[in-house]
Formats: structure tokens, C-alpha cells, sequence
């Protein structure tokens, strides 16, 4: 299975959404679906002007992450085909072309927070956000 990652073109953006969507759901089971479907149109403005890279196999999206400068606005992986390390090549991919990187990981998306941890970034602060009323963790990581 040959897989590619490549910046995202701008034909792509209703599959990327799709997936930001169906990923935003399900990893964040105590929030809402009305509140992630509220967003959707906000965030498919914004997604252009990050840079996305997208994980292709076989000719199919099964992942993307978003970068506005060094903040990493979200690592989406489609139902499925989480924990077969399309998430680590992704963000290894950002890690090479960046001496540091922020984000932020809900507080209650435990598995996302302890991937993060394994990949070298760290807590530096732990934030309430004001949409959700749900508590982040700002995480870093520097070369």
C-alpha cells in the first residue's frame, strides 16, 4: 500500500472537510455534534488559508493536519484507520520542516494528549475554552 503526504489543493477542501467533521465527532464524544456542525462552515472559510498536508493511500484521504505558522490547528485521521501511524508520519512530516510546534488537545481526549506526549511535546499551560466551556492543555514541542 503506497501512501503519500502532500500539501492539500484547494479541490479537496469538501473531502477534507468531511473527514474534519466525522474526526471532530467521534474524538470529541463530550461535546456536542451540534457544536462541531455549527463550525463547520467558519472553519472550511479559514482551512485555505493554513497549510494542510493530506495522507493519501491508494488514492484516498485518510488524513490531514492543518498549520497556521507553527500552531497546529488540528491532526484529523479517519475513523478506522487511527493507531496504524498515519498521525506519527504526519506529524514527523511537520516536525521536519519546523523548529517548533504548538496546539492544543482537549483535556478529556486522553488518547490524543498521550500521543502528543509520546511525540516529544510537552504541557505548557492548561486553558478553559470559552466555545466549549472545556479545559485544553497548550502542548509544545521544539527541536
Amino acid at each position: 500500500m503506497r501512501a503519500t503526504i502532500r500539501q492539500a489543493d484547494r479541490s479537496e477542501l469538501d473531502s477534507i472537510m468531511g473527514l474534519w467533521l466525522e474526526s471532530n465527532v467521534s474524538a470529541h464524544d463530550f461535546i456536542p455534534r451540534a457544536y462541531w456542525e455549527a463550525q463547520y462552515e467558519r472553519v472550511s472559510r479559514m482551512l485555505p488559508e493554513s497549510r494542510v498536508y493530506v495522507y493519501e493511500q491508494e488514492g484516498r484521504l485518510q488524513g490531514f493536519a492543518g498549520l497556521s505558522g507553527e500552531m497546529l490547528e488540528g491532526l484529523f485521521i479517519r475513523e478506522g484507520c487511527r493507531s496504524m501511524g498515519i498521525g506519527k508520519a504526519l506529524l514527523d512530516r511537520l516536525k521536519e520542516m519546523n523548529q517548533s510546534l504548538s496546539l492544543r488537545v482537549y483535556r478529556e481526549n486522553g488518547r490524543a494528549a498521550r500521543f502528543y506526549q509520546r511525540e516529544g511535546f510537552y504541557v505548557q499551560a492548561v486553558e478553559k475554552d470559552p466555545e466549549t466551556g472545556r479545559y485544553e492543555f497548550l502542548m509544545r514541542w521544539s527541536r
